[in-house]
């Protein structure tokens, strides 16, 4: 959204004020890696319908690979794989990366719980929302044609030690994380 507007991402302001009035926007985020999202729709009085993805390996991941990967934290390299090479810095960096990621995940889920969509729900079938039908005025059917089959190791190097090192943290701690979907584990 930020390049579009030619923006940068830390200047809400300048980037909500050249918006058209009345119109809409959508942007493709990590929740809380490019912009607080409870400073934007309190600050700015958004309406807003969370696109979550239910897989966190796949979304994990793919942060990971874009952090690891981008020329300015912008714009990432999709094919780039994340590199885990066990340190005890980079432990540390992926258990606070998902600690942040599943904390957003549970705000948006809670705050937004009627307006949340997810993305599995319309990968190679028709989807529709109330929410979105309301919000349009208009019938909204959503669908993409993009094949979401590919096992959560693309985006690792090696995706065993991660998948040991989450599920061992989430193991030994496990009244912190109780609340996590049984689903969002399934790879």
């Amino acid at each position: 959204m930020s390049n579009h507007y030619n923006v940068s991402v830390l200047d809400y302001d300048s980037l909500i004020n050249k918006l058209p009035p009345n119109k809409y926007m959508g942007f493709k985020t990590f929740p809380f890696y490019h912009l607080d999202i409870l400073d934007m729709i309190s600050n700015y009085n958004l309406f807003v319908i969370g696109m979550l993805r239910k897989n966190i390996w796949k979304s994990l991941g793919s942060l990971l690979a874009a952090i690891e990967n981008s020329d300015d934290f912008n714009n990432s390299s999709k094919p780039m794989k994340y590199c885990y090479n066990n340190s005890r810095l980079e432990q540390n960096f992926i258990i606070i990366t998902l600690h942040r990621y599943l904390t957003n995940i549970d705000f948006i889920e809670k705050k937004f719980h009627q307006n949340v969509i997810y993305y599995e729900d319309f990968v190679n079938q028709d989807y529709s929302n109330d929410v979105l039908n309301t919000f349009f005025n208009r019938q909204i059917t959503i669908r993409t044609d993009y094949d979401d089959s590919h096992h959560p190791s693309q985006y690792f190097v090696d995706f065993e030690p991660v998948k040991k090192l989450v599920l061992d943290h989430l193991d030994t701690n496990i009244i912190t994380y109780e609340k996590i979907p049984s689903w969002a584990l399934d790879n």
